[in-house]
């Protein structure tokens, strides 16, 4: 038996390698959960310092500048007192952003080199002026007589709706691509010089809607004035009524839940658009520009009576459009336009928020639900990862 060893001596030295190896990973395995529960708790520590890390999305980068600030003014306005306050107010919100290009754009006459030095001293980005005219879109087409201006609309009206305004309508409904400056880009964000931005969030809603390749981006929508669409709901009904359009419509349409009520009576829903975000794409779609020259060629309504350019583009993008692809910022962006507040809910409006003023018509953050229908609509979720820097 000399030299020969003891199995159970063997035995017993095996079962304690096996012990020592699962002790060292049992060790190793309860070193990685001290570890996580100390990061976790330091993260937790900081969050209530106001130091938490933030993530950032990664933005694509690209090789032109996709997205210009648009801005239609009016040669009878002092651009001093109405569009370099707007110009500052807006970099003031958004001047962070990585797209602040701005482009002035006038159907008379550029402005004399005051102002456009001041344009450019308002801004940290960069901003130019150019004169459109009816090459492009800007002014009454030929086949509208000079003595129908606002015919059709009541006579106390009329001095809202001057001939630039109807200008104006056509050109945002159906031209604002056509000039070569605004082909450099592939969305505009539309600014009017009596807009302000009351509640800005914490991240960029052109990227939001570049970054989820959208078409569309709006604050809120709601029935337009009834005065001026007389014949409006009738020539859609036409429009519709077409081959053509049948074979056009989008297959998520929803626009006989967004244009027509329970009788099939027209809605006069509207997306208000002097905050949007318009893709190239949508606007010069054959569908979309179809529907345009519908209204164009086929009807005077545009400068008999108001047929603006929300009412049409507010058509356009429930024919075309699926609503998956428009963005909605009513629960995050807060503004004021004339006689008109837009104030989003909580907890935005808490955080990013300025001081609201009081006005007595208020619109609600849900204004556009009642509208579009079924299908859901893209929304930025509150937990916004495309935070600005502070």
């Amino acid at each position: 038996m000399y030299g020969r060893k003891n199995p159970h001596v063997r035995a017993n030295s095996l079962y304690e390698k096996i012990q020592r190896r699962d002790n060292a990973k049992a060790r190793k395995r309860y070193a990685y959960y001290f570890l996580g529960f100390s990061v976790a708790a330091f993260l937790f520590w900081l969050s209530f310092q106001g130091h938490v890390p933030v993530p950032v999305v990664t933005v694509k980068s690209e090789p032109k500048q996709r997205v210009a600030f648009v801005v239609l003014t009016d040669p009878r306005e002092n651009h001093e007192e109405n569009v370099i306050p707007m110009l500052k107010h807006v970099e003031e919100k958004y001047g962070w952003t990585d797209h602040p290009y701005f482009i002035m754009i006038d159907g008379e006459k550029l402005p004399e080199e005051k102002i456009t030095n001041a344009t450019r001293d308002a801004t940290n980005g960069k901003s130019t002026w150019i004169l459109i005219d009816k090459s492009v879109g800007w002014g009454k087409p030929e086949h509208i007589p000079d003595d129908i201006l606002n015919l059709a609309v009541p006579e106390q009206y009329h001095h809202f709706f001057p001939v630039g305004y109807h200008n104006m309508c056509r050109f945002y409904g159906g031209f604002a691509y056509s000039h070569p400056k605004l082909k450099e880009f592939d969305y505009f964000w539309r600014l009017d010089s009596n807009v302000r931005y009351l509640c800005v969030p914490p991240f960029d809603p052109a990227q939001y809607v570049m970054d989820n390749d959208l078409d569309y981006g709006f604050i809120h929508a709601e029935p337009d004035a009834i005065v001026t669409l007389d014949g409006f709901g009738d020539m859609l009904k036409r429009f519709l009524a077409l081959d053509t359009t049948q074979a056009m419509l989008h297959p998520k349409s929803n626009y006989k839940r967004w244009l027509f009520d329970w009788a099939d009576n027209y809605s006069f829903a509207s997306v208000y658009n002097n905050m949007e975000i318009v893709s190239r794409r949508f606007f010069e779609s054959k569908e979309y520009q179809a529907w345009f020259n519908f209204v164009d060629n086929n009807s005077t309504g545009i400068y008999s009576r108001r047929y603006g350019d929300a009412p049409i583009r507010s058509a356009g993008l429930s024919m075309f459009v699926d609503p998956e692809k428009v963005a909605w910022f009513g629960r995050q962006i807060g503004y004021e336009h004339e006689w008109m507040l837009a104030t989003p809910e909580e907890p935005w409006k808490s955080m990013y928020c300025d001081e609201l003023p009081s006005m007595e018509f208020k619109l609600p953050a849900n204004s556009h639900l009642n509208w579009f229908g079924e299908y859901p609509i893209n929304e930025p979720p509150f937990e916004a990862k495309w935070l600005r820097d502070k």
